[in-house]
């Protein structure tokens, strides 16, 4: 690269960043009616007019719609319907259960039939790990037994059935912002920033629901500053706990004896600086810090409020015998296991004969994963590394041992340096999970020329009313 003129010498030409791409203006659209065909990744429903593709938000197969307006995207080939009107509804569209909806984006998925939008679901798995990686996951065998386990859909393409669709969040992120001098409190409004106010939300467990619809009516009569709102529920024993963090640095005892007379068992708040600060009795909020979530492959385990669990409790169960199947097919050896957390996988995973080392950046969830093991008394079985997984791609050498088989179940966003991991380490068996089929098919699409092959795949309809799914895709050397 050619030093800039003028620059002193050794310095590096740095190109000007290009401008953010702009979302081109909605405009009026008199197209006519057109049918809406399928459900595209990302949510919204497909139709064609004039040749053109039209995606269109909250629509469902089989809905007629009348648009009205257009953002045009890829030269005017396509487009995403702004503002529309249902002409005739589908016979697949079911009644909405939420006052909320369709404007609420928590649930984008909640007006289609539980069928439907299941089949939709594993056909787009399906589509893009073909797509992006070449894996051909309809050939792969399924890890649950489809003869013990309720399905939605047919052979290689089905996914795994999990009830209930409604009330059965175990955890839920808010938002707490202001429109002018007026403060809101809810979801974020879908395809967008805008927080829409929420009086009650149904997706939640109702011992989660009734204080976290308190919380936001205290949030909005008292002014909260700006901030986010983490509500969880553990169920062994019974416990709710609440936890808000606020984008700036300010006093927060109201927000605190909010939260506490909202009827939250554990109360935590937080300003930009990252202080914790108890409720009234600083004492009884240290003791609380743990909320007991439901029983994972043979006992129960603390997290807390902000610690990442998944949100559905019977789908959790299907998630982890899933893994569980998959580890002791190999027998007994060593698992390197990142994003970790507070030891869903870890704990089943040492209770199955393998020597784990668990990997976690979130302080407060380490702490948790080394008390969760010493209650379970499987402490000698783990090595806990307190550390960024993506700095192992980088940092594991021959010292780190042998690997036989590597697991992982990383953000939606995924785990990029895979490739580079896997080179290094060579297990015997992948096992990744990902809630995003995309950055699933990106991150394993070198796992071929590694000599590997996509042995084993399944979907879980773990958030029965979005569109995405869990995948679990276990990679045979």
């Amino acid at each position: 690269m050619t030093r800039p003129r003028g620059a002193p010498r050794g310095a590096k030409h740095r190109p000007r960043p290009r401008p953010a791409a702009r979302t081109p203006p909605p405009t009026p659209f008199a197209g006519g009616d057109f049918n809406i065909d399928s459900l595209a990744h990302g949510g919204a429903g497909v139709g064609r007019c004039d040749g053109r593709v039209l995606f269109v938000p909250g629509a469902v197969p089989g809905d007629r719609i009348r648009a009205t307006e257009v953002s045009w995207r890829g030269g005017g080939a396509y487009g995403q319907v702004v503002q529309f009107e249902l002409a005739s509804a589908s016979p697949l569209r079911r009644p909405a259960q939420c006052p909320h909806r369709p404007r609420c984006g928590g649930c984008p998925w909640h007006e289609i039939d539980p069928a439907t939008r299941a089949q939709a679901k594993i056909e787009d798995a399906i589509s893009q790990l073909q797509r992006i990686a070449h894996l051909d996951a309809v050939a792969a065998p399924r890890i649950l037994d489809p003869s013990t386990v309720a399905r939605w859909g047919r052979a290689g393409h089905s996914i795994v059935r999990v009830d209930p669709d409604w009330g059965y969040r175990l955890r839920a992120r808010l938002h707490v912002g202001r429109t002018g001098d007026r403060v809101c409190a809810g979801y974020l409004e879908q395809g967008s920033h805008v927080i829409v106010d929420v009086e009650r939300c149904g997706l939640l467990l109702p011992v989660l629901g009734e204080p976290t619809s308190r919380a936001l009516e205290l949030a909005r009569s008292h002014a909260w500053p700006t901030g986010q709102l983490h509500v969880a529920v553990g169920v062994q024993p019974l416990a709710t706990g609440a936890a808000f963090i606020a984008e700036r640095v300010g006093p927060l005892d109201q927000v605190a004896r909010d939260l506490q007379s909202a009827g939250f068992d554990l109360v935590e708040v937080a300003d930009g600086d990252a202080t914790i600060r108890g409720g009234a009795d600083p004492v009884a909020a240290e003791a609380l810090r743990g909320v007991v979530a439901p029983e994972v492959a043979g006992g129960p385990f603390a997290h807390g409020t902000r610690t990442f669990v998944q949100a559905h409790a019977a789908g959790n169960r299907q998630l982890v015998d899933a893994v569980v199947r998959c580890t002791t097919e190999l027998g007994p050896g060593t698992v390197l296991e990142l994003h970790a957390g507070a030891g869903n996988f870890t704990l089943p995973l040492a209770r199955s004969g393998a020597h784990v080392r668990a990997v976690e950046f979130d302080e407060r969830a380490v702490e948790f994963l080394r008390n969760n093991l010493d209650q379970a008394g499987l402490r000698a079985a783990v090595e806990v590394v307190a550390g960024d997984a993506r700095a192992v791609a980088q940092t594991v050498d021959a010292a780190f041992g042998p690997i036989d088989l590597l697991v992982l179940d990383p953000p939606r966003t995924g785990y990029k340096e895979l490739e580079v991991l896997v080179s290094t380490t060579v297990p015997k068996r992948i096992i990744y999970c990902s809630c995003d089929a995309t950055t699933l098919a990106r991150d394993g699409r070198g796992l071929t020329d590694l000599g590997y092959r996509l042995a084993r795949f399944d979907a879980i309809d773990m958030m029965p009313n979005g569109w995405h799914a869990e995948l679990v895709a276990v990679f045979d050397r």
